[in-house]
């Protein structure tokens, strides 16, 4: 093999590792548009959607607890409505029941 065709070969080698690199470097700059988010479009991308994500989670938890802590108020109300309603009608029947007999 001359000279020529090994310098030759060597630069074919280099044009395809240039042309690799250009291709590496274009998928790492989709990669970050999709993670940051274009520059012209400002959409903020992946990062910018999972933390909103994570405040509208953080917002629908304390939503939740506050909905529980309701729902265990109404049960404690609805509780005593019913104890209430059960000692009026214990002390009507009892009423009735000694006039009757009288």
């Amino acid at each position: 093999m001359s000279e020529q065709t090994k310098v030759d070969a060597s630069r074919d080698e280099i044009s395809i590792i240039l042309k690799d690199v250009v291709d590496i470097k274009m998928k790492l700059h989709e990669m970050y548009v999709a993670l940051m988010g274009s520059p012209l479009s400002k959409d903020g991308g992946l990062v910018f959607r999972i933390v909103n994500n994570e405040v509208e989670i953080e917002k629908l938890n304390k939503r939740i607890d506050e909905n529980v802590k309701n729902e265990t108020k109404n049960a404690l109300y609805l509780k005593i409505i019913w104890g209430m309603g059960g000692f009026v009608l214990s002390a009507v029947g009892i009423w009735v029941i000694s006039h009757i007999l009288k």
